[in-house]
C-alpha cells in the first residue's frame, strides 16, 4: 500500500479454475488488487496485465472501509501516471462482481476513487464464455461502484483507451437486482461520478447469443436518485 516511485513489468496470471479477489473483513484498506501501485500510489506505472481464468473471475465485496477489489494499476486516491493494456479472460463461469459498503469499488481498469494522476491510458479487453455480471452496492454509499474502465469516482486524470467487452455464450448484465436501492453506479466506460478530465476511446460490447442490459435504480433519498445509474459510455 502507498507505493511511491515508478513501477513497471508485465503481470501474467493463468489459472485452471477461478481467479478471485476479495477485500478482508475488518479494519481499513484491506483491499485486493492485481496491478502495480495501491492506495496513495504515485510515480509512473506501466506493464501489461494479463489475467486468464479457466472458469470464473470473481470479485467479492467487503464491509470494511476502503477495501476495494481491482484489476488494474493505481488504486484508491492514487496520483500515478499510468500507461498499460489490460486483458482479462474467463471461461464458462463468467464474471461475478458484487459490492458492499464504504469506498469498496470493484473495477477492471486503472485508477480508482479520486485517482488524480495526469494521464491514465491503455486498452481494456474483457472476454468471457459465460455471463459477465457487475452489481452495485446494496446500501446508500456512493463510492461502491462497479465498472470496466479507467478512472473512478472523483478522478481528475485524462483517461483514454479502447474498451472491448464480449460474452461469447452468455449475457452482459450491469445492475441486475431491481430491488436494490444503492446510490452507486455500474458502468462500462471511463470516468465515474464527479470525475473530471477528458476521456476518449471506442467502446464495444458484444453478446452474440445473449442479452445486454444496464439497469439503474432509485437511491434511498430523492435528492440522490441519479447516483444509482447504469451507464454505457464515458
Amino acid at each position: 500500500a502507498g507505493n511511491g516511485g515508478n513501477h513497471s513489468g508485465t503481470i501474467d496470471i493463468d489459472a485452471g479454475n477461478n481467479v478471485s479477489l476479495a477485500g478482508a473483513v475488518g479494519g481499513n484498506y484491506a483491499y485486493a488488487q492485481i496491478g502495480h501501485g495501491g492506495v496513495f500510489a504515485n510515480g509512473n506505472l506501466t506493464g501489461l496485465i494479463d489475467v486468464n481464468a479457466g472458469n470464473a473471475v470473481l470479485f467479492a465485496g467487503s464491509n470494511s472501509n476502503n477495501s476495494y477489489t481491482q484489476i488494474g494499476h493505481g488504486g484508491l486516491e492514487s496520483d500515478a501516471i499510468i500507461d498499460a493494456p489490460i486483458n482479462v479472460t474467463a471461461g464458462a463461469g463468467g464474471f461475478s462482481v458484487a459490492r458492499n459498503s464504504g469506498a469498496n469499488y470493484a473495477q477492471i481498469g486503472h485508477g480508482g476513487v479520486h485517482a488524480d494522476g495526469a494521464t491514465i491510458n491503455g486498452d481494456i479487453t474483457v472476454v468471457s464464455e459465460g455471463t459477465i455480471q457487475f452489481d452495485r452496492n446494496s446500501n446508500n454509499t456512493s463510492n461502491a461502484y462497479a465498472m470496466i474502465g479507467h478512472g473512478g469516482n472523483g478522478s481528475d486524470a485524462l483517461k483514454s483507451g479502447n474498451i472491448s467487452v464480449t460474452s461469447t455464450a452468455g449475457d452482459i448484465l450491469f445492475g441486475t437486482d431491481t430491488a436494490q436501492t444503492g446510490r452507486s453506479a455500474v458502468q462500462i466506460g471511463h470516468g465515474g461520478r464527479a470525475a473530471l478530465g477528458n476521456t476518449s476511446g471506442n467502446i464495444s460490447v458484444l453478446a452474440p447469443t445473449g442479452a445486454v442490459r444496464f439497469h439503474g435504480v432509485l437511491a434511498q433519498d430523492d435528492v440522490n436518485q441519479r447516483e444509482g445509474d447504469a451507464q454505457l459510455g464515458h
